[in-house]
């Protein structure tokens, strides 16, 4: 069992994985598995061109793609290559224990997750750059579309539960989390959901939460040494961005 935090940041809420997780790692389907493993040997050929030190993998897909497990699977792997490197699982808000569905979904995640792992829950959308640049060893940050989210929570009792605010404006410091991802010293494995290919939110803060997802996911892929995209559980890579060339004439 994990010590709870002396030397961890106070805003952050050290959950004792033997208390939610399942007795085993994770079994995936055998095409999962294969396609993290094939992912994991071009991981370590990752060629580092971004100005950026530390492992950065972006994991992309939409509800229920599989990302999750996938990118589960991928810091398994990053520390399995690194000496039994410690892996923690980040988590960019606390959970709503009003929300029961929300609160099942999240303990079949914990479940799935091997049991050594530690989990830390940010109190606030403000924790999370902190708590990056803290973390020792691997981090499995999931999902970047909930730390957005969480921009419209408010406490509704000590800092714990929160509710929804629809009026909400998002203002989501980018930069703060930007620069605390090139602060790292270990690998980082960020899951987030591609909204843009969903149904189109008829809502102004559903619109604003779109186009917030958007942009994030494109500062965080300019820094990713390696993006993926998750779709029925199948894995496909990315290639960097596009890049224009003049003709030669």
């Amino acid at each position: 069992m994990l010590s709870t935090a002396r030397s961890e940041p106070k805003r952050a809420l050290i959950i004792d994985p033997t208390a939610h997780a399942a007795q085993n790692a994770p079994t995936q389907a055998t095409h999962t598995a294969h396609a993290t493993h094939t992912t994991q040997q071009s991981l370590a050929e990752a060629v580092v061109s971004v100005g950026v030190a530390a492992m950065i993998v972006l994991v992309l897909g939409g509800t229920r793609s599989g990302k999750s497990s996938v990118g589960t699977q991928i810091a398994a792997d990053l520390a399995a290559g690194d000496l039994g490197e410690q892996v923690t699982f980040l988590a960019p808000a606390m959970v709503d224990s009003g929300d029961s569905n929300y609160a099942a979904r999240v303990a079949a995640h914990q479940a799935s997750r091997p049991s050594h792992w530690r989990t830390l829950e940010c109190r606030t959308p403000g924790d999370l750059p902190d708590l990056l640049v803290s973390c020792p060893g691997v981090v499995l940050l999931d999902s970047l579309g909930t730390w957005v989210a969480s921009h419209a929570l408010v406490d509704t009792s000590s800092g714990v539960q929160a509710g929804f605010d629809a009026k909400a404006q998002l203002d989501v410091h980018f930069e703060l989390l930007v620069k605390s991802l090139k602060e790292r010293s270990q690998a980082t494995v960020i899951v987030s959901e591609e909204v843009g290919m969903s149904v189109h939110t008829p809502t102004e803060l559903g619109r604003r939460y779109t186009d917030a997802v958007g942009t994030l996911n494109q500062q965080v892929a300019a820094l990713a040494h390696k993006v993926l995209f998750v779709m029925a559980g199948r894995v496909l890579e990315l290639p960097a961005g596009y890049q224009a060339t003049r003709a030669s004439t």
